[in-house]
């Protein structure tokens, strides 16, 4: 809470990765990335009302592409436009899957959505867990608290995801001081099944207090693999993010 910066965004995506990964689920799980701002900028240009808007999202999300298109044709759009926004259900992978949106999606506000990501998947790149996440963009929150990055977490054995989590800076206001924030959900019950079917030791056994250790780096890159390496030697970090 308190910070509203791409480095923050990285550092709850590394530790929900870093959780599955203690659970012995290297390997095993998949976080998959979206941004809000890219669906809410498209039907920003397209001027939908409400309910148009709410179907349009239950169309995305259900990965309908020809329905999709049928209903921005009868938005009265153009078809070759139509046709370019329906492919956007189909698109997920790793970095070349925003070298394919920048081609199809020209508003400001889906293009300032597409640069967020592309900055968080630099970082994930640099970390090396490229392999732990996939940008999919026909992934679209039917939460409307969502103000920026939304993301699922998937593991291998589970019929649903297990997990998930995003930016949400006006949510605080509902409660008091408005504050900017991420963060994220997973399922117990979910994990531990999947953990006990893979006769896994689910138990996590009780550690002695440990000294929180404070680390800075004006290079994201380098902050979060000192990070890593001192959680994975048992410490407790606190990370400062220098402005």
């Amino acid at each position: 809470m308190g910070a509203n910066t791409s480095a923050a965004d990285m550092e709850v995506l590394a530790i929900a990765s870093e959780i599955l990964e203690q659970l012995g689920l290297v390997g095993n799980h998949l976080i998959t990335l979206n941004d809000v701002g890219i669906f809410k900028g498209i039907a920003a240009r397209l001027a939908l009302d409400a309910v148009s808007r709410d179907e349009m999202r239950q169309l995305v999300d259900s990965r309908n592409a020809a329905d999709l298109e049928r209903f921005l044709v009868n938005q009265a759009f153009a078809r070759e436009e139509c046709r370019a926004l329906a492919q956007l259900t189909q698109l997920s992978g790793k970095r070349d899957t925003l070298d394919s949106a920048r081609r199809v999606i020209t508003n400001a506000g889906s293009s300032e959505a597409l640069d967020r990501l592309d900055r968080l998947w630099g970082m994930i790149e640099s970390l090396g867990l490229e392999n732990n996440f996939e940008i999919d963009l026909g992934d679209v929150a039917k939460l409307d608290y969502y103000t920026g990055l939304t993301f699922n977490i998937y593991v291998n054995g589970a019929a649903a995801r297990i997990g998930s989590g995003g930016r949400y800076d006006g949510l605080t206001a509902a409660f008091g001081k408005a504050e900017p924030a991420v963060g994220f959900v997973l399922d117990l019950d979910a994990l531990t099944t999947v953990l006990l079917a893979r006769k896994e030791d689910s138990n996590i056994p009780q550690e002695p207090e440990r000294k929180v250790s404070h680390t800075t780096n004006r290079d994201s890159s380098l902050l979060f693999r000192e990070a890593r390496k001192k959680r994975a030697e048992g410490e407790r970090v606190l990370i400062n993010f220098e402005r």
